[in-house]
């Protein structure tokens, strides 16, 4: 993302203008001009970069682009498959001493059967019991929705209590006893994102009340710092298909996770360039029947912010869908926890080299000239739901309705 904003007016419209690298699987893109003065070039697709003046931009073209989709007819083809190329997909395996307990969950038949076999864990070495805690809350999750006699689409708070709470918190429980000197914990409904606060204390914007940044849940390191690493935010009730309302909530998550990149830089000013361009933060976005976990990075060539589709579900709650459905849960919420574990550990080294820096130069009365707090430095907005007008038109679009 670059970013030019202009100082909003006495009735808080915003009128900026920028770009949103925006790579992931499975997706297009489209340049839109929005009726809330709002401008955004906003491009879904796992990417082309062309040079305009001094900064890398994509190319502005209606061609979809993915693993499995042409670059024809107007994207550069070397130029896209070496971005390809380029993106390294990180896997995930599951630890062999997990299968047996696994295959029992899956195989039981009955609600009956189920129950029992998510309890029945087998004896475990301490390496192993943080594994099956995790797996364990996460067939406890599914099972809780299986088997609910609750209306599914009955508002946001019900989406949010079967779908996603639950396993954020085995998510967050999980990082926190792998790396317990995190203090990892989830923070579920109507969270203020300090990230965001933050960034804009500084602003005229920050003494009104109305720009606080209410996030549907967070988790945070809080034996460091306190960070902010994933958001998330839930797009009303489960199958909504408010398209406005799900495309302000996926820019609103865009602009939270650039204050949360931006507040980690501004922590660790003296950390190297080359370990913070590896630091990922997310957002995980519930929207219609799917959940979307987006990661953003920053790139130093460019500058870039890049947004990327780490991975996308259909949630599938009908117990007959469970053979399906578990083997997606599971999948989606480990390779969820093993992001979480890597940017942890990226940030503990941006703490050791800052602080490094610290006491290496604590003689010295001048401190180094670059930082990446200076380095990294997006225009970060608070959007509100008055800019909310034309947002179904900004996507992100997706080429396949496929999970």
């Amino acid at each position: 993302m670059k970013a030019d904003s202009a100082k909003p007016s006495k009735k808080r419209r915003i009128n900026i203008n920028y770009g949103l690298q925006v790579f992931g699987d499975n997706n297009t893109f489209s340049n839109t001009s929005v009726n809330n003065n709002v401008t955004l070039l906003t491009f879904y697709t796992k990417l082309i970069f062309t040079k305009l003046k001094s900064f890398s931009f994509l190319r502005l073209t209606d061609e979809k682009c993915g693993n499995g989709v042409s670059y024809r007819p107007n994207l550069d083809r070397s130029t896209y498959e070496q971005h390809l190329k380029s993106h390294v997909e990180e896997t995930f395996s599951l630890p062999d001493s997990s299968i047996p307990y696994i295959d029992k969950v899956f195989n039981s038949d009955n609600k009956s059967d189920n129950n029992k076999a998510i309890r029945d864990i087998p004896p475990t070495g301490s390496d192993d019991e943080h594994m099956f805690n995790f797996l364990e809350a996460l067939f406890r999750a599914t099972y809780s929705f299986h088997y609910t006699n609750l209306d599914i689409k009955d508002g946001e708070s019900t989406f949010d209590s079967l779908f996603v709470y639950p396993f954020l918190e085995a998510v967050s429980e999980s990082l926190a006893e792998s790396v317990n000197w995190s203090k990892a914990g989830f923070k579920p409904g109507e969270a203020p994102l300090i990230s965001m606060k933050n960034q804009l204390k500084n602003s005229e914007l920050y003494k009104e009340e109305t720009v606080t940044y209410l996030a549907d849940g967070i988790i945070k390191l809080f034996g460091l710092k306190n960070l902010d690493i994933l958001l998330l935010e839930t797009s009303n009730h489960f199958g909504c298909t408010d398209k406005p309302k799900i495309n302000f909530d996926h820019h609103k998550d865009l602009f939270g996770a650039l204050a949360m990149l931006k507040n980690i830089a501004d922590e660790f000013p003296f950390a190297s360039l080359a370990t913070f361009r590896q630091c990922k933060v997310f957002f995980l976005h519930a929207a219609g029947e799917r959940l979307y976990l987006w990661s953003l990075s920053f790139e130093p060539e460019g500058p870039i912010y890049e947004l990327w589709l780490e991975r996308m579900m259909l949630i599938k709650p009908d117990v007959d869908d469970k053979p399906e459905s578990l083997p997606s849960f599971l999948k989606f919420f480990w390779g969820m926890k093993c992001n979480l574990i890597t940017t942890t550990s990226t940030i503990a080294q941006l703490k050791k080299e800052h602080n490094d820096i610290l006491i290496k130069n604590r003689f010295n009365p001048n401190a180094p000239s670059d930082s990446l707090s200076t380095i990294v430095n997006p225009s970060i907005l608070k959007l509100t739901e008055e800019d909310k007008t034309g947002m179904h038109l900004l996507g992100p679009f997706f080429s396949t309705t496929s999970s």
